[in-house]
């Protein structure tokens, strides 16, 4: 299955009790992974948007940067994530990515069981 550029479900949410109303675009869901993967989509940050502090206790959560910049932050430590970068949270890790600059950012988030 292919998803082309600007395909797939697009919708506004706060994520996590975040900051702002994030345009996910949805990629694959579990029907396309064969339920390995609960969420894999497109989040584009307009600056000053994030998710909310949060952790998994069932799933892990990657983030692989495509676009911009986010500040990433898990367990307490903070990292500024550039395009290539990459993220993997562990269960029960407490995470959330911020969008500190002044431009879009994009990331694509997976969250696999």
């Amino acid at each position: 299955m292919i998803v082309k550029n600007g395909e797939g479900m697009h919708e506004y949410r706060v994520i996590r009790n975040g900051v702002g109303e994030i345009l996910m675009v949805n990629k694959f869901g579990p029907d396309e992974t064969d339920n390995r993967c609960k969420m894999v989509a497109e989040l584009n940050l307009e600056p000053g948007q994030c998710t909310g502090l949060h952790a998994h206790t069932d799933d892990v959560e990657l983030f692989y940067m495509l676009e911009g910049e986010v500040v990433f932050i898990e367990d307490g430590e903070e990292d500024v994530l550039h395009p290539g970068d990459c993220t993997a949270t562990s269960r029960g890790s407490k995470h959330q990515i911020i969008n500190r600059s002044d431009k879009l950012a994009k990331v694509l988030a997976m969250v696999i069981r």
